[in-house]
């Protein structure tokens, strides 16, 4: 992958021109990749699993951070910090059959151009009863899992030669109400959520699509919207009830026979 990304410098300075997400990502100017070597160098003794010491991986902190190494430095380490907190290079061998039976949550799904997409019907799922229950710690950690595993999935498909550097992620609010879903006590697990991948899944995100949204979803809204950053103001795609809006935008990005009914498609395991 290095011996690559020299070659991405040299032809980027000479005007040429790569089509293909990957390179395109790996594409950069000499000082540029000045300060992606300075960022390596500084980074690698903290580096443990193998997919992090890949270029493809550290441009994510140094571009997030214009660039500056220092900046990129306390981004990465503090992630390193975060994962090792919650034990995030195992979540996925966890047993989650509880939660998969009743918050069931796919990424089994790929769109048009090969990107993994995550799928959650949230309007079935009972935010409230996690809290009353004293589940939501394990809510939350469920939202991890899938922000590891749609980023997991990326990484796997980038060592077999697959053309992709992002994920999406599709949640339909149809059955979303204010009881179930926006109780004060719910509300921890929205923002816990944006504030994961924002912070600690850096530029792996290339969509986030909402649809079947009632009004009474901006109280949440209200609450995560301060939250944002650019980049999740730019790829959230928020749409009502109204089907064939969102099933137009959705065609454009993902073949139909690739989805389940209730995402507007004819998938039907």
């Amino acid at each position: 992958m290095r011996c690559f990304l020299y070659l991405v410098v040299l032809l980027s300075l000479v005007n040429y021109t790569f089509s293909g997400s990957v390179q395109e990502y790996l594409t950069l100017t000499y000082d540029e990749k000045m300060a992606l070597d300075k960022f390596r160098n500084l980074v690698r003794p903290y580096l443990g699993s193998a997919y992090m010491k890949e270029d493809i991986y550290l441009i994510r902190w140094i571009r997030v951070t214009n660039f500056d190494v220092q900046k990129a430095k306390q981004r990465l380490l503090e992630n390193l910090r975060w994962r090792k907190a919650n034990n995030m290079d195992t979540i996925n061998t966890e047993d989650w059959s509880d939660m998969q039976l009743e918050y069931p949550l796919y990424t089994d799904t790929v769109d048009k151009e090969g990107r993994p997409v995550g799928t959650v019907n949230l309007g079935t799922w009972n935010f409230r009863r996690a809290a009353v229950t004293g589940k939501m710690p394990r809510m939350i950690r469920y939202f991890y899992k899938l922000l590891e595993e749609s980023t997991q999935t990326v990484i796997r498909n980038q060592y077999k030669g697959a053309n992709v550097t992002e994920f999406s992620l599709i949640m339909n609010l149809d059955g979303f109400n204010a009881i179930q879903h926006a109780c004060p006590a719910c509300l921890q697990a929205y923002r816990a959520f944006v504030t994961a991948y924002q912070n600690y899944y850096v530029g792996y995100t290339h969509k986030i699509t909402l649809i079947n949204t009632p009004p009474i979803f901006k109280t949440v809204l209200d609450v995560i919207q301060p939250l944002f950053t650019a980049r999740t103001k730019e790829i959230l795609k928020i749409f009502g009830p109204n089907k064939k809006e969102w099933q137009e935008y959705l065609d454009k990005e993902i073949s139909r026979d690739a989805l389940r009914p209730e995402y507007g498609g004819t998938r039907s395991d």
